[in-house]
């Protein structure tokens, strides 16, 4: 499976390996990695940033929001957060759910602009745990009970590695009236790669790194700025 890293900054090193597992198993498909939604607008028309999108998969029919975690130990939920290893965390599934709508939004318009079709890909939103973690009672229940897409890296490469029919059923999908994806390579591209919204713009530093636009740190004397870079030569390879 072909994996494009789209931001500078690149990958988190913990996902680097889930990355190329998914990267080396999965038969088919395409995916971008490493994602932010820059320049997007709210409802209002105001201009905000939006978080990282860890791996969008394109599938045959449908697009997958996937969110990498790096869990383990033992994992639980009380009713309105997870517990992970007696620690309280946010529910990062209703994290995820907004992160998804706020993507889906975005491409809807984007379809109507330059397909001139209001029938845009439909994206399904996922959790994949890439570690040894887990689940008490308490976290299976609110998986079954609120029907949530939760798996482990394993049970998501075997999911993708089928047909396509079990793979719109494992995501509640009917098979019928549901747009060739393939038609669309082109299209999906250019929305993650070349219309500006998940990438910043970049300038090359030396002859080896680009860098981001925006400094992540800025001395408050101004002495020095520091800004995400990446090699050239492998995007896989981050700098600062």
């Amino acid at each position: 499976m072909k994996i494009s890293c789209v931001n500078t900054s690149g990958p988190h090193e913990n996902e680097l390996k889930s990355l190329s597992k998914i990267k080396e198993e999965v038969k088919g498909f395409y995916g971008y990695s490493n994602l932010t939604l820059h320049y997007a607008e709210d409802r209002f028309g105001n201009k905000i940033e939006y978080p990282e999108y860890d791996l969008i998969i394109i599938t045959d029919n449908i697009l997958l929001s996937v969110e990498l975690k790096n869990y383990h130990g033992d994992l639980g939920f009380d009713g309105r957060n997870w517990i992970h290893n007696g620690q309280i965390e946010i529910d990062h599934y209703k994290k995820i759910h907004i992160k998804t709508c706020k993507l889906a939004f975005e491409l809807k318009k984007y379809w109507r602009k330059k397909i001139k079709q209001t029938r845009a890909p439909w994206i399904c939103k996922c959790i994949v745990f890439t570690g040894s973690v887990k689940y008490n009672k308490s976290f299976t229940n609110y998986i079954i009970d609120n029907n949530k897409f939760i798996f482990s890296i394993d049970e998501f490469i075997q999911i993708l590695n089928s047909d396509n029919q079990n793979i719109l059923s494992t995501f509640e999908q009917s098979s019928n009236n549901w747009l060739k994806l393939s038609q669309y390579e082109n299209t999906l591209n250019n929305f993650f790669t070349g219309e500006n919204l998940f990438s910043n713009k970049k300038y090359l530093y030396g002859d080896r790194y680009l860098a981001d636009e925006h400094p992540v740190y800025e001395h408050r004397n101004n002495y020095y700025a520091e800004f995400y870079g990446v090699d050239i030569n492998n995007n896989y390879f981050r700098s600062l």
